[in-house]
C-alpha cells in the first residue's frame, strides 16, 4: 500500500528464503508458481520476477509462472496430493479437536510450521 511501511512481496519470499538451505532455495527459486485471484493481475509475475532477482545472488536462477488455472489451482494441487501421498497430507491435518484444545497456537507446533515465525 502506498504511503505504508512494510515489505512487499517479493521481499517477504526473499526473506523465507533465507531461511532454507542453499538446495532448497535454488530449488523453490526454480519454482515459483502464482495461484489464486491475485495472480490474474496483469503483469504480476513479470515484476515479481524482477524484484526477486534484484534481491538474491546472481549465480541464483529462478523462475516465475502463473497456474493454468489460477483460481482453482491450489485446490487441484492438494488434490493430486492427496491422491499420491495420503499419509503426508493426514499427518499434516489440523483436526477441528485439535484447533479447539489448542486454539490458534497448534499452528506454531504443527509438523508443517515454520518455527522461525
Amino acid at each position: 500500500m502506498v504511503g505504508v511501511d512494510q515489505a512487499g512481496l517479493a521481499e517477504l519470499l526473499v526473506r523465507v528464503l533465507g531461511n532454507l538451505p542453499q538446495t532448497q532455495r535454488q530449488k523453490v527459486l526454480s519454482n515459483i508458481l502464482l495461484v489464486g485471484g491475485g495472480s490474474l493481475l496483469s503483469g504480476l509475475d513479470t515484476r515479481l520476477f524482477r524484484e526477486v532477482r534484484s534481491l538474491i545472488r546472481d549465480n541464483e536462477s529462478i523462475s516465475i509462472s502463473v497456474a493454468r488455472d489460477p483460481i482453482f489451482g491450489a485446490w487441484k494441487g492438494m488434490k493430486l496430493l492427496w491422491q499420491s501421498q495420503r499419509d503426508l497430507v493426514r499427518q499434516g491435518a489440523i483436526t477441528r479437536k485439535d484447533y479447539e484444545e489448542y486454539g490458534p497456537s497448534v499452528f506454531k507446533t504443527h509438523v508443517f510450521s515454520n518455527p522461525k515465525f
